[in-house]
C-alpha cells in the first residue's frame, strides 16, 4: 500500500510539473499576444493616420483646384455662348464642361458620385455576363460613359498631372508586356 500511495504521490508531482509548465507556457503566449495585439493596433492607428493624411491632402489639392477655377473658369453660360458663337468646339467645349460641373459640385460631392457610377458599372457588367441582350449591353454603354465622366472630372479634381503620368507609365508597362508575350 506505501508502494502505491509513493507511485501515486510521485505521479502527482510529475502532473503539477506539467500543469507549472503549461501555465508558463499559457502566460509567455498570452504576453506574445499580448504584444502582437499591441503592434496590431500600432499598424492600424498608422494606416488611419496615413489614410487620413492622403485624404486631407487629396482635399486640399481639390480645395485648391476648386478656388483656383472659381478664378479663371468661365461659366457655364461663357462656354455655351462661346460655344454657339463658334470660339470653341468639339473637345475643348467638353473640357470645358468637365471642368464647370467638377468646380460646381466640388471633389467630396464628385468623389461619392464616382463611387456610385463605378457600382453602376460593376453591377451592369455582371448583368450583362448573366443576361447577354441588347438592352444590357446598351445599359452597360450608358454606365461606362458615367463611369468616364466621373473619372475625368476626378482627374480635374485631383492631380492631373500625376494621374496623366501614372497612366502613361501603365500604358507603357502594358505595351512592354505585350511585346514581351510575342517574343
Amino acid at each position: 500500500m506505501n508502494d502505491i500511495i509513493k507511485a501515486l504521490q510521485f505521479e502527482k508531482e510529475q502532473l503539477e510539473a506539467r500543469i507549472r509548465l503549461l501555465e508558463d507556457k499559457i502566460e509567455s503566449d498570452n504576453r506574445q499576444i499580448s504584444e502582437y495585439d499591441h503592434e496590431l493596433r500600432q499598424a492600424k492607428q498608422m494606416i488611419d493616420e496615413a489614410r487620413k493624411w492622403a485624404e486631407e491632402r487629396a482635399y486640399n489639392e481639390a480645395l485648391a483646384f476648386e478656388n483656383a477655377m472659381s478664378k479663371v473658369a468661365p461659366s457655364e453660360d461663357e462656354i455655351q455662348q462661346a460655344f454657339n458663337e463658334g470660339y470653341i468646339s468639339g473637345r475643348a467645349c467638353i473640357d470645358s464642361h468637365f471642368e464647370f460641373i467638377a468646380r460646381h459640385y466640388g471633389y467630396e460631392a464628385q468623389r461619392e458620385q464616382f463611387v456610385e457610377e463605378c457600382s453602376e458599372a460593376i453591377l451592369a457588367v455582371q448583368k450583362l455576363k448573366r443576361h447577354g441582350s441588347k438592352e444590357n449591353f446598351e445599359a452597360l454603354e450608358e454606365e461606362v460613359a458615367d463611369v468616364l465622366i466621373m473619372a475625368t472630372q476626378m482627374r480635374l479634381l485631383m492631380s492631373t498631372s500625376t494621374i496623366d503620368r501614372i497612366v502613361q507609365q501603365k500604358l507603357q508597362r502594358q505595351i512592354q508586356r505585350m511585346k514581351e508575350e510575342e517574343v
